[in-house]
């Protein structure tokens, strides 16, 4: 029980500090504006109780859930924030699943600034296959 505790510590001040760090990065001439495009994402509800919150580390919490599962197989997380015009472009993507189709996901979402604190108004999931896409869209 305490190893679980102070891994998913450790998960969290590292995520913090990458929010941190990002944040506080300003966009220089050069830099590219990310897009803002979910296109090519699958829309994820949001919980009005998990839209808002005074930290955006806290709006991502939800979706990192047990990852990593285990120590088994590669299991990685990235995290990536980028500023895009008066808005915060976030990707989270989770990988190494121990699945035997699905490899993990990437979420990308859309956090803006509100009387709220940080407020997460849109977001999106693609899911990462080990062996393609059918048809129909679901991992083979």
């Amino acid at each position: 029980m305490r190893d679980s505790r102070n891994r998913h510590s450790a998960k969290v001040a590292i995520l913090a500090f990458a929010v941190i760090v990002a944040m506080g990065r300003p966009l220089s001439a050069g830099d590219k504006e990310p897009s803002a495009s979910l296109e090519g994402f699958k829309e994820v509800k949001i919980a009005p109780d998990r839209s808002s919150s005074d930290k955006v580390i806290n709006l991502l919490l939800p979706y990192i859930g047990n990852h990593p599962e285990s120590l088994e197989g590669r299991p990685e997380l990235d995290l990536s924030i980028r500023r895009h015009e008066s808005s915060l472009i976030v990707d989270l993507t989770l990988s190494g699943y121990l699945d035997d189709s699905v490899s993990g996901e990437h979420y990308r979402g859309i956090v803006v600034r509100s009387s709220k604190g940080w407020e997460l108004v849109d977001l999106g999931v693609k899911y990462i296959c080990y062996r393609g896409v059918s048809a129909s869209g679901k991992c083979l």
